[in-house]
């Protein structure tokens, strides 16, 4: 059953303000005492409800008084609610737990339950109300309609009894099926106030206006409920509830409903009517339910009908007696011939406005039974003539006539009428004629060839494959008749592009993100390795890698090529291309097909070079000689040859022995010279392109050294001793070099 919100009863401000006093200040009698302090609020709620919680102080003389502002609020449990400073209850999730309010050290205590919205049960069960955006024209198909069999049977309201002057409390009006379910209506529902200057409503929010009662009404689907409002001018004195008691027919038949109305009877002597705030429930559930105090009979039983409000509460038992039939229809088919059956139907209508198909249940008889027989609504035509067909049950009949005729000569032959399908997917209804009537439901239809066509009981044939085979309809001693059927392939369309590439797969347009290393190309694998597939309106897909266009959109220039370009690159050129600074990091890069094209947008992670040096150690060269090759290595494991890469590295000359200048230097009188002369020779050495340089100037220099026979026993020959040193990007190298002087 739908849970329910019961809105906030406004107390009066004066009346808080003044607190607990007694009635006769000269009495000797003394002050009365606080007893203890009651929660007035429901206790099952579902996640997403709130409600205002009221506390009552009850004193030991009996009179109570309204201290829900002065109380402290807090909730305990598994955290299911929460509850505000002012007493607001708010359902957070599933669970039990409790609410307690505190007013000067007496508390009390509220078990509250929170559970789930009832869901959406399918067709032919109401579901629950829609968006609470205002609903002008409600869709009729939300609602069962009467071919469900379930019906609306009712409507109630919920809400609070009174509201303040200038304040609003929202009432519900719930929506009450056949089947026992029920949803809220309330922004599908018309309201109306039958004393607008007191009290106005829109979309079931009331708002006061004078003091006064107001009778609050809501229509919805030609069911209408009413309940009365009370507006209350804040300061007044705050009432008590001394009974309730419940007035309405308690005698219904399953499927119909009753308004019970519970009325509370206050100890100033005046009642009102709290039909929508008043908590309901039904002793027997399974013989009826009650919402709003609005009864629905649901199976054959007595229920105990309680309503409870503000602590008081009231019972009486509504009986619910089984749905009596009002009348009885019979159908069936009037013609036949001789030894054909035919099935009819006994259905019968009851009181509450349902229906229910009782054929099995009813009483056959035939009027002429030379003519037609029946047995449980099953026809059979005996001799030519007419009979009437009758059926009873639950103290009504109805009857019809059947016509039956003569068996026609066996020679009789059945026509298939209708023109065929002729391709995979498609459909067509055909009908079959004998004597000129359509006899297509009552014929059996078969096909050849179930691969090709297949055809239901009602000559609907469809086409499965291609093929041809041919479809027949057969009835009792009749000539069945046949019609040939060729189904061709449906027409097949490319309807999109799919491309796999490093074990993704991309479907559409994309784009799809990569992440490629440069060592997959240069460890001699494909770096973009894709295979493109064309999708096809079958639903198959074929291969098309090699008709794809695969092309990078946007190259900023010509000289840095495309990652399309790159696979089948040595690694001497990927090398060069790298340290040059003409490889991108990030590639789009394009596949198309029969005007569909995939985006792939790749990161190409790019190798860093972490180590140079020379392919051999100390080498003994002349003027024009090559130096030996410069060999870099990089991250991801790559390692080539550089010196062709780079239009230009930088040599560094210096003498690798520097204790020779100060033996040189010792000489007897040419000594300094001498050093002079060393320093124009390791000055005038150079590397240009690889290749070792001597200036005009060094050569002079050289000469002068070579002259003197202690040089060239110091150099140990005609060889001098140089360190060469290679720079790229900032990494350095060193090693030995020999300058072979020549003599």
């Amino acid at each position: 059953m739908t849970l329910r919100v019961i809105c906030t009863l406004a107390m009066l401000a004066a009346a808080l303000a003044c607190g607990k006093k007694s009635s006769n200040p000269l009495a000797p009698s003394a002050e009365p005492t606080l007893q203890s302090v009651d929660i007035v609020g429901k206790t099952d709620y579902v996640v997403g409800e709130t409600l205002q919680l009221r506390a009552l102080a009850r004193y030991s003389d009996g009179t109570q008084q309204d201290v829900t502002a002065q109380a402290q609020w807090s909730d305990f449990g598994s955290g299911a609610i929460s509850v505000s400073a002012s007493g607001l209850l708010e359902a957070l999730a599933v669970g039990r737990c409790g609410v307690l309010a505190t007013y000067q050290n007496v508390s009390g205590k509220l078990a509250v339950k929170v559970g789930l919205a009832p869901p959406d049960s399918g067709p032919g069960t109401p579901d629950p109300d829609p968006d609470p955006a205002p609903d002008p024209d409600p869709d009729p198909g939300r609602d069962p309609g009467p071919d469900s069999g379930v019906s609306l049977i009712g409507l109630a309201l919920q809400g609070g009894p009174s509201v303040d002057v200038g304040q609003t409390i929202a009432w519900q009006a719930v929506a009450l099926f056949n089947n026992g379910t029920e949803r809220s209506v309330t922004t599908s529902a018309t309201w109306s106030s039958g004393a607008p200057m007191t009290a106005a409503v829109e979309r079931g929010v009331i708002t006061g206006l004078t003091a006064g009662t107001a009778s609050i009404s809501a229509a919805y689907q030609g069911r209408q409920a009413s309940s009365v409002v009370q507006v209350t001018q804040p300061g007044g004195p705050v009432r008590a509830v001394s009974a309730v008691t419940l007035t309405g027919n308690t005698s219904i038949e399953v499927g119909q409903t009753t308004q019970l109305d519970a009325v509370a009877h206050f100890n100033d002597g005046t009642t009102q009517t709290v039909t929508a705030s008043a908590s309901w429930s039904s002793a027997n559930g399974a013989a009826a339910s009650v919402v709003g105090g609005l009864v629905s009979g649901l199976a054959p039983g007595a229920a105990q009908i309680t309503a409870s409000y503000d602590g008081r509460s009231a019972s009486t038992t509504v009986q619910i007696n089984a749905a009596s039939v009002t009348s009885l229809d019979v159908t069936g088919a009037t013609t036949l011939r001789t030894g054909e059956s035919t099935q009819w139907q006994a259905i019968a209508h009851y009181g509450n406005g349902s229906s229910q198909v009782v054929t099995g249940s009813a009483v056959w008889t035939s009027g002429t039974p030379s003519v037609a027989t029946v047995s449980a609504g099953l026809v059979t035509g005996g001799s030519a003539g007419s009979s009437q067909i009758a059926a009873a049950f639950g103290g009504r009949s109805g009857s019809g006539t059947v016509t039956v005729s003569a068996t026609p000569p066996a020679s009789s032959t059945i026509t298939i009428v209708g023109a065929p399908c002729a391709t995979v997917g498609q459909s067509a209804q055909l009908t079959a004629r004998l004597d000129g009537q359509d006899v297509t439901t009552q014929v059996t239809w078969a096909t050849g060839n179930a691969g090709v066509v297949t055809v239901s009981a009602a000559g609907l044939l469809s086409c499965v494959g291609v093929g041809s085979t041919s479809v027949t309809a057969s009835l009792a001693s009749h000539t069945p008749g046949s019609l040939a059927v060729t189904v061709a392939a449906a027409p097949v369309d490319l309807i999109g592009l799919e491309v796999h590439v490093a074990g993704d797969v991309l479907t559409g347009n994309g784009p799809l993100g990569l992440d490629l290393d440069l060592a997959d190309l240069l460890n001699g694998n494909p770096l973009l390795d894709l295979t493109a597939y064309g999708l096809y309106s079958d639903g198959s897909r074929q291969e098309v890698t090699s008709l794809a266009t695969v092309n990078c959109p946007t190259v900023p220039n010509p000289v840095v090529p495309c990652i399309v370009g790159l696979d089948g690159m040595g690694t001497v050129d990927v090398v060069t291309l790298l340290l040059q600074g003409l490889l991108m990091s990030n590639h789009p890069v394009n596949v198309s097909y029969g005007g569909y094209t995939a985006n792939l947008v790749v990161d190409l992670k790019l190798p860093v070079l972490q180590s140079i040096g020379f392919t051999t150690g100390s080498t003994n060269l002349k003027a024009g000689n090559q130096l030996p090759a410069l060999a870099g290595l990089f991250s991801q494991g790559i390692s080539s040859s550089i010196s062709s890469s780079l239009p230009q590295i930088d040599y560094e000359i210096a003498l690798a022995d520097t204790g020779l200048v100060g033996l040189i230097g010792s000489i007897p009188l040419v000594g300094g010279g001498l050093v002079s002369a060393l320093n124009t020779v390791v000055g005038g050495v150079s590397v240009v392109g690889g290749v070792v340089e001597l200036t005009a100037g060094a050569s002079t220099a050289l000469n002068d050294l070579l002259d003197n026979a202690v040089v060239r026993g110091l150099l140990g020959g005609s060889s001098l001793p140089l360190a060469v040193t290679a720079e790229v990007d900032g990494i350095r190298t060193t090693s030995p070099l020999l300058l072979n002087l020549g003599r």
